[in-house]
């Protein structure tokens, strides 16, 4: 069935109550006007009866054509006396004698009766016509406001998110544009959002491959050079397997970092609630990487609070992204440069504060220093770019933020806030 057969048959239907409204009045109507013509008669024949019972007793001999013509020319309907029931019961035995039309009404008041019941169907006609003329009206409308809303969402279906169809009126058709609309700003989110995703994504591929490319043709070289020379001398022949190694080792960690990125976006990670302390926390983090502080000849100095500080987390991601600053603000600093650590605690969040002595970050480095893949213009050649990102994935994960301010030359700040979890 069209659109066009489909409203026509709801306009049928809804003119259909209508119609037996106005039939319905039309009965109402005809019903009052036998009524009120049935009580003129009856009132009049009431008055005539008593008249001519009055006449005969007064006027015993009265004749009938006189007593007609008296009845004729009266005026009004008359009103009954005290003893106009005698009068009336002897009047109507004469009026019938007569042969006295009891449902008679004058032609004067049969006009008004008839005028009357013609113009209340005139009104019953002319209020049915501006009653459908209003409803076409008003259908007309609504049948083209549902097209307009159908072909709107049948661009949703196509995926043509850039339409406006807000509503300021407070109609039911209105109310159904506005909560499209909204569903159409959202459906735009989420397209925007998957584009951005897919070009994300494309770019992680892209550097993960360029990342794996470097390492693995040097050890297909390598490996190759061993096979092609059998009496490769043994020191060449353990240097080239010690780099191959490393070189594994070092794909192995990023694949290992790539996996956990990958479940932190998909949110496959549950992290933990237990209670923590933050300065076994922050000695573990050292501890981990007391081999690279050591090579790095690079000195920590903790300043520890005065109180236990304790607050909820998971401890063995917290542990992983407070190591990847300390490893990062290592990695950066020159020999002999110290690393200074604090924490601090109020009533809304847990602050961990690590600042170095190293070569600081542009201000672009700094806005971009927690992204994927991303490499400051004084990072090592071996640096991947997770590291920090995945800090922050972490961090977030545990209702806090990682915020970082740095200065060439003069070292970096990195804060990292944990607020409190409602219960």
């Amino acid at each position: 069935m069209s659109r066009r057969e489909a409203g026509k048959g709801s306009r049928i239907t809804v003119l259909i109550p209508v119609l037996i409204v106005a039939v319905a009045a039309g009965l109402v109507i005809l019903g009052m006007f036998f009524y009120a013509r049935n009580r003129l008669s009856k009132t009049r024949y009431a008055a005539d009866s008593e008249l001519a019972g009055r006449l005969e007793t007064l006027y015993p001999d009265i004749s009938q054509e006189e007593l007609a013509e008296v009845i004729k020319n009266r005026d009004g309907n008359g009103s009954q006396s005290s003893d106009g029931e005698a009068y009336a019961a002897k009047g109507a035995e004469l009026l019938d004698i007569y042969g006295y039309d009891a449902a008679y009404v004058s032609p004067g008041q049969n006009k008004v009766l008839i005028v009357v019941l013609v113009v209340g169907f005139a009104v019953i006609l002319l209020s049915m016509t501006a009653i459908t003329f209003v409803f076409m009206k008003h259908d007309k409308r609504r049948t083209e406001e549902i097209e307009e809303i159908t072909g709107y969402v049948r661009q949703l279906n196509d995926k043509n998110y850039d339409l406006m169809l807000a509503d300021n009126s407070e109609e039911s058709l209105s109310l159904l544009k506005n909560e499209i609309y909204k569903t159409t700003v959202i459906l735009k989110e989420i397209a925007e959002n998957k584009s951005e995703e897919t070009k994300r994504l494309s770019r992680s591929l892209e550097d993960i491959s360029h990342q794996l490319r470097t390492p693995l043709a040097s050890m297909n070289i390598m490996i190759d050079n061993i096979c092609d020379d059998p009496d490769m001398p043994a020191d060449i022949r353990n240097e080239f397997l010690s780099d191959i190694s490393g070189q594994v080792t070092w794909i192995s960690e990023l694949v290992n970092a790539l996996l956990t990125l990958a479940k932190f976006d998909a949110g496959t990670i549950v992290m933990k609630k237990e209670e923590i302390d933050a300065d076994a926390l922050i000695s573990d983090a050292v501890k981990r990487l007391g081999i690279l502080l050591d090579v790095r000849d690079v000195h920590v100095e903790y300043e520890k609070p005065e109180e236990k500080i304790v607050f909820t987390g998971d401890y063995k991601w917290l542990l992983e992204a407070l190591s990847n600053i300390i490893k990062n603000c290592a990695e950066h600093s020159p020999a002999g440069a110290g690393l200074y650590l604090s924490i601090e605690q109020n009533s809304i969040y847990t602050k961990f504060t690590v600042r170095d002595e190293g070569e600081g970050m542009s201000g672009e480095d700094q806005r971009h220093i927690f992204e994927r893949f991303y490499k400051a213009k004084n990072a090592r050649p071996e640096s991947v770019g997770i590291g920090l990102s995945l800090a922050k994935s972490i961090v977030e994960a545990e209702n806090g933020y990682i915020k970082v301010e740095s200065e060439v030359g003069k070292g970096s700040t990195f804060e990292i806030i944990l607020f409190f979890r409602l219960k």
